[in-house]
């Protein structure tokens, strides 16, 4: 769903990542998006509290609804990692 075939469409998104003290990347989320184009698009939001809990929600929009598509939740470990919680 992160992509289209329509020549109109349009997609920016925002990554989290995570690195250890080398610089070396460890994981990365996308923790938003959003892809549209003239009638439909795919959205995510994201919110971290301040126990750096993830919360994320999916949405596809149209021109008459808008419905919810997942929810997920993710922390980060000790060792950089994103897990679902």
């Amino acid at each position: 769903m992160l992509g289209s075939e329509n020549e109109k469409s349009s997609f920016n998104y925002l990554c989290l990542t995570t690195f250890n003290n080398q610089d070396v990347l460890i994981d990365s989320k996308i923790i938003y998006y959003n892809n549209y184009d003239d009638i439909q698009s795919y959205k995510r939001f994201f919110y971290i509290d301040e126990n750096f809990k993830i919360y994320l929600s999916d949405f596809t929009v149209n021109e008459l609804n808008t419905e919810i598509l997942s929810k997920t939740n993710f922390g980060i470990d000790e060792k950089g990692f994103f897990n679902k919680k």
